[in-house]
């Protein structure tokens, strides 16, 4: 169940039901817990570092080739292997040079100290992908079948001629790996499978980029790892929601068509003839280059040069490992678009059945959220509504574009919102007179210097609350007044002072702390003051300021 899903896109439930017909079942924790693995896996590829930042210079390049006589690394190899399963060969090579950073070793082992420092190695032949043009490098392992003598290659760079493997020796191996050694190398096929389904999806978001906003938007860069893809492209403002719709819909289209994937070397010249053909900007290509196209024969492409095959296909010079087919890919989601520099955008984007499934559930469930939240009311609602906005903005797993679509159905509901408070606003500004009589006729006969009361039913309407608070002044024009009335956006204090006391009580005075404990501004004279926050969740610490 795990490998139809991770390669295939199979649903885990659809199993169960196939396996349910035939008599048989799924086990379903072991899958949840491959899942995780392969989540976690996916994720922590990305963290991988040069360790020591290990380099070859010219100095060092320059020993290799004059003085230890080391022939330039083969590395065609690289190209031979299942996309689809993720599965490879693992090659027999001879281990050329060890590389410390400082000194060439003639051999490593735990006991001389290299169990845990990071070193270089040099073959004759590699099946690793050094990282180059955008894409992450591979990792894997490199065994000397006599000794036993484990590797781990944690890195892969090119330097001129020669590709550096880096990493450590395996600490649980006792044994030592040595110049001149026959060895076996083997890539982590099933990671470089993750990278590939990004790397191919770079290509075809470059030609729905070019179907979308023209021929302008060239290429600027790009990063291809794991767990997502990263393109930089020319493009002077930001893309409407409509239009990364549009973009997402025509990679999954070709997605869908199951186009398989061309690649071989051309020469430089006969390349350039290519119409339709994308090229980085500002990048320079070796001769022969390699041409790798989605879609279509490359020996097609080469004959046919009055035939335009840039609007059906991608087509574009890559040394890159790419899938076989399209259909890999699986699906294809924009998770983010922003500006990085002036006039050059970025999309970041993920393929694969875990980055479907993902966004497809996390979508769901905000769905839900969003569409519970149109049941809810005043308070309550406005807090939904900012607790949903977060989340939104926080998250890097959703679908961009049904992020966006969420957000805009958000300002939707608060604006109906605000509609709704503005109308019964309207219908309490003619209730306001009787609620503060009533107010007054509670105080009556009583002994209290002063009123802070609490009046939400006023929805923090200014007129409302003047209203109200000139029918308590009718009644008991000698009381000192402070009301707060508090809405789903805002909170309003209204405060009163008889001139006979205005000297004592400061109304102005009174308000400031009032503001203090609700963060609002606000203003006044000794006799009548008024101020407003944006917080109405402070209300009871306004009414507790004001009464102290």
């Amino acid at each position: 169940a795990f490998e139809l899903f991770t390669t295939f896109g199979f649903p885990c439930d659809l199993t169960q039901v196939m396996a349910q017909e035939r008599g048989m079942t799924v086990d379903v924790q072991g899958f949840e817990e491959e899942f995780e693995a392969f989540r976690q896996k996916s994720k922590e590829s990305n963290n991988f570092t040069m360790g020591s930042d290990l380099q070859l210079f010219a100095d060092q390049t320059n020993y290799l080739e004059n003085e230890l006589k080391v022939p330039k690394t083969d590395e065609t190899c690289k190209y031979a292997w299942d996309s689809a399963k993720g599965e490879g060969s693992q090659w027999s090579s001879q281990l050329c040079a060890i590389w410390d950073g400082k000194h060439w070793l003639d051999t490593i082992d735990i006991k001389s100290g290299y169990g845990h420092k990071t070193v270089g190695l040099v073959l004759s032949v590699t099946p690793f992908y050094a990282e180059q043009g955008g894409q992450i490098f591979d990792v894997g392992t490199i065994v000397d079948p006599l000794t036993g003598a484990r590797f781990d290659v944690q890195n892969t760079q090119k330097f001129g001629q020669y590709v550096l493997h880096i990493g450590t020796m395996d600490s649980a191996v006792d044994a030592a790996m040595k110049v001149g050694s026959d060895v076996r190398a083997s890539v982590d096929y099933q990671r470089r499978a993750l990278i590939a389904k990004n790397h191919t999806a770079t290509h075809i978001l470059n030609f729905a980029l070019r179907e979308v906003l023209g021929e302008k938007c060239d290429q600027r860069g790009s990063l291809v790892e794991p767990s997502r893809l990263r393109f930089d492209f020319a493009q002077n403002k930001p893309i409407a929601n409509e239009q990364l719709k549009e973009i997402e819909r025509i990679c999954n289209q070709q997605i869908q068509k199951h186009l398989e994937v061309f690649a071989n070397d051309v020469q430089l010249a006969k390349a350039k003839d290519i119409r339709g053909l994308r090229a980085v900007f500002g990048e320079t290509y070796p001769d022969p280059v390699r041409v790798v196209s989605v879609g279509e024969e490359i020996d097609t492409l080469l004959k046919e040069t009055q035939v335009d095959f840039g609007h059906e296909f991608s087509i574009e010079f890559c040394g890159g490992t790419h899938v076989g087919n399209s259909q890999e890919i699986f699906k294809f989601v924009i998770t983010a678009e922003e500006g990085i520099a002036k006039g050059i955008r970025r999309i970041v984007a993920a393929t694969g059945p875990q980055a479907a499934v993902e966004a497809s559930i996390k979508t769901t469930d905000l769905m839900e959220e969003l569409n519970s939240a149109k049941a809810l009311k005043g308070e309550v609602l406005d807090h939904a509504i900012a607790q949903l906005r977060n989340k939104l903005n926080e998250e890097k797993e959703v679908s961009l574009t049904a992020k966006k679509d969420m957000l805009c159905l958000l300002d939707d509901l608060k604006t109906q919102q605000i509609k709704e408070e503005k109308k019964r606003a309207k219908e309490v500004q003619k209730q306001a007179a009787k609620i503060g009589e009533q107010l007054a006729e509670s105080l009556e006969n009583t002994d209290k210097k002063f009123l802070v009361t609490q009046c939400d039913e006023l929805l923090a309407d200014a007129k409302a609350l003047q209203n109200a608070v000139d029918s308590i002044v009718k009644k008991l024009p000698e009381l000192p007044v402070c009301v707060v009335s508090a809405s789903s956006s805002k909170l309003a204090v209204l405060i009163t002072v008889p001139k006979s006391m205005s000297k004592k009580v400061s109304a102005k005075e009174w308000l400031n702390v009032c503001l203090e404990a609700c963060g609002g501004k606000g203003g006044g004279s000794p006799m009548k003051a008024q101020g407003q926050s944006q917080d109405p969740s402070k209300a009871a610490e306004t009414v507790q300021a004001a009464k102290e």
